[in-house]
């Protein structure tokens, strides 16, 4: 369960731009653990509401919609995997082995930094019956 950066005024910082951000990683973070859940079309922002305790509306200040949400997971997760790449490919070295580090490596950070990087694949999963899957 996330925890949530919503908290009586009294206990926050007064840093209302850093509190917005971290309002908003909270959201990216928790909305990327629903889609890897559920599965992004399965997944409900009023789900996302809820587990951060926070009304569906109080979401929209943070986030457009849903889509917003896969658009900034896709890109934090490129982000990562490029920093990732260029770290590896200035030691060198065979293609093959560059790209399972920089693979490793991007595991490794996603794991440590957000949800939302290791949901790429998994929001876009078809959560749909057997009978009518997604055709690849």
């Amino acid at each position: 369960m996330s925890t949530s950066p919503w908290r009586p005024q009294r206990e926050r910082e007064h840093d209302r731009k850093a509190d917005r951000e971290l309002k908003r990683e909270a959201v990216l973070r928790t909305a990327a653990q629903v889609f890897n859940e559920k599965g992004f079309q399965a997944a409900t922002l009023d789900e996302v509401a809820e587990r951060l305790h926070v009304s569906k509306p109080t979401l929209y200040y943070y986030v457009k919609n849903k889509d917003e949400i896969l658009f900034e997971c896709v890109r934090i997760g490129l982000t990562m995997l490029q920093q990732a790449v260029a770290e590896v490919d200035a030691a060198g070295g065979r293609a093959f082995d560059k790209l399972v580090a920089a693979m490793r490596n991007t595991f490794t950070s996603s794991r440590r930094t957000s949800a939302c990087a290791s949901s790429a694949s998994a929001k876009t999963r078809c959560r749909r019956p057997a009978a009518s899957r997604c055709a690849k």
